[in-house]
C-alpha cells in the first residue's frame, strides 16, 4: 500500500515550491533565528495503522488486524525563522518522530483465530512552513504557532510468531501532507530564547486512501534558540 514513487516527488514538488515562494516574498527580513529542539509525541489510536486499514490480505481471504494503543514517542526537530515584520515569523523547519513499537495481531474474521503476531515501529518525518503570530511580549512571550506539513510516514514490521505464513510489506512507507496548530511560551534568557511549544498535529489530510484513519498526534517541544533575541524582531 505504498504511495506511488512518482505521486510522492510530485507533492514534494508542489510543496518545495511553495516553501520558496514564500522565502522569495520575505528576503528582506529584519530578523532571522535558528532552534534546535526535542520533546514527546503522543499519537492517536491510528499513528501505527501502517497498511492504512484494518484488513490484510492472506491466503484466506481478509483477516482482521487488532492493534494495541501506541505509546507515546519522542521528536527532535530543527527550526530556522525570518521576521516577516510586526513580530510575526515565517518559520522552516523539520522534524523526526519516532513511536515506541507495538503489537498487531492477525485474526480469521469468522472465529476469531489468531493466525500470527506482528511487530511494528512508526517513524513520521514532517518539512514545515508555517507563522508564528505573538499575542504578547513582557516577562515572557506568548504565540499562537500554524505549519503546513509535508510528511514522510514510514515503518518497520517484523513477524514475531504465528503457524501460518502471512504474507506482509515489512517497511510500509507513504507521504501525506498535514498541518498542525499549537500555542507556545518564550523565555528570554539573553544569549539564548527558550521556546516551550505544544501542537496538534494532523499528518494525512491530504493524499490519503479511502477509508484511511485520521492519524493525529501532541506534540510538547523545547527548543533552544540560538541569538538572544524574540523571534520576529
Amino acid at each position: 500500500m505504498k504511495t506511488s514513487t512518482g505521486s510522492t516527488r510530485q507533492h514534494l514538488r508542489y510543496f518545495v515550491f511553495a516553501c520558496l515562494g514564500l522565502l522569495l516574498l520575505h528576503t528582506t527580513a529584519a530578523a532571522q533565528h535558528f532552534g534546535l529542539g526535542l520533546g514527546l509525541s503522543t499519537p492517536n489510536d491510528d499513528v501505527n495503522s501502517v497498511y492504512n486499514s484494518d484488513k490484510l490480505s492472506t491466503s484466506d481471504g481478509l483477516s482482521d488486524l487488532l492493534r494495541e494503543a501506541t505509546d507515546p514517542g519522542f521528536h527532535i526537530n530543527a527550526r530556522y525563522w525570518l521576521g516577516l515584520g510586526g513580530n510575526m515569523s515565517l518559520v522552516i523547519g523539520a522534524a523526526w518522530h519516532r513511536f515506541p513499537e507495538t503489537q498487531i495481531e492477525v485474526r480469521r474474521p469468522d472465529n476469531d483465530e489468531l493466525l500470527a503476531v506482528l511487530q511494528t515501529t512508526q517513524n513520521i518525518i514532517p518539512i514545515s512552513v508555517g507563522i508564528d503570530y505573538p499575542i504578547f511580549r513582557e516577562l515572557l512571550g506568548l504565540y499562537l504557532a500554524g505549519d503546513l506539513n509535508y510528511n514522510l510516514l514510514f515503518s518497520s514490521v517484523d513477524f514475531v510468531r504465528g503457524d501460518v505464513a502471512i504474507p506482509f510489506d515489512d517497511s510500509p512507507s507513504d507521504s501525506r501532507v498535514g498541518a498542525s496548530v499549537g500555542f507556545g511560551l518564550e523565555f528570554d534568557v539573553k544569549l539564548l530564547l527558550l521556546d516551550l511549544g505544544l501542537k496538534y498535529n494532523h499528518a494525512n489530510i491530504i493524499g490519503r486512501e479511502t477509508d484511511e484513519p485520521d492519524k493525529t498526534f501532541l506534540t510538547l517541544n523545547l527548543s533552544v534558540i540560538f541569538g538572544g533575541k524574540t523571534k520576529g524582531d
